[in-house]
């Protein structure tokens, strides 16, 4: 028997678990009997939205749509010049703005928000472009507001002609291997990304 779990990295919040050491009898799962209990079925619909976002490709680069502007861009096209340094500015995202709440949280479970945020929008950014890199980031320095996460393109994944015509993509990857090994190029850059995060 072996376990799979794409959020490997992913511990449950202390919060959570000392709730359910408080009740009787001790749920086996804490945080499935959280959501349970406390959340409505229209937060997890809106956190889904958060963590797989809709995304803009324009002019080569790519933003997360609800933070693109044209207005916007432009602005920062003037300014920076590279796409890159505005996709940097466009699509980062502070995670303390995320919670106007008067609880106190600790800095703990907001740096589990940002990796969370983080592997998600890798693997919505795989699925939307295989074609493209990007490097997701998560930083908690001095200079920062707070744990924030980001992403930039690294550059478009190789493309590679099949000389026979092929559409079917089974077929390509039997007859053009060099197919095949761009695709586990592509992918074994998000499994290392993983692991950083």
């Amino acid at each position: 028997m072996r376990i799979h779990d794409p959020l490997s990295n992913w511990l449950e919040p202390e919060a959570i678990t000392e709730w359910g050491d408080s009740i009787s009898p001790r749920p086996k799962i804490s945080w499935f009997e959280y959501i349970n209990y406390y959340v409505h079925p229209d937060v997890v619909s809106v956190v889904g939205r958060l963590l797989i976002p809709a995304f803009i490709e324009h002019e080569g680069g790519v933003f997360l749509r609800d933070n693109f502007t044209l207005s916007g861009y432009s602005e920062w096209k003037a300014k920076l010049g590279a796409i890159v340094a505005v996709e940097k500015v466009i699509n980062h995202q502070h995670v303390y703005d995320l919670f106007a709440t008067g609880d106190q949280v600790s800095e703990k479970s907001f740096e589990g928000v940002a990796n969370l945020i983080a592997h998600a929008l890798k693997l919505a950014l795989v699925s939307s472009f295989p074609e493209r890199r990007f490097d997701v980031t998560v930083s908690n320095s001095d200079q920062d507001y707070g744990p924030t996460v980001g992403f930039y393109s690294v550059e478009a994944l190789r493309q590679v002609p099949c000389d026979a015509g092929h559409q079917d993509v089974a077929t390509k990857n039997r007859c053009c291997p060099e197919i095949a090994s761009a695709s586990s190029e592509a992918n074994l850059y998000v499994q290392a990304d993983d692991q950083e995060v």
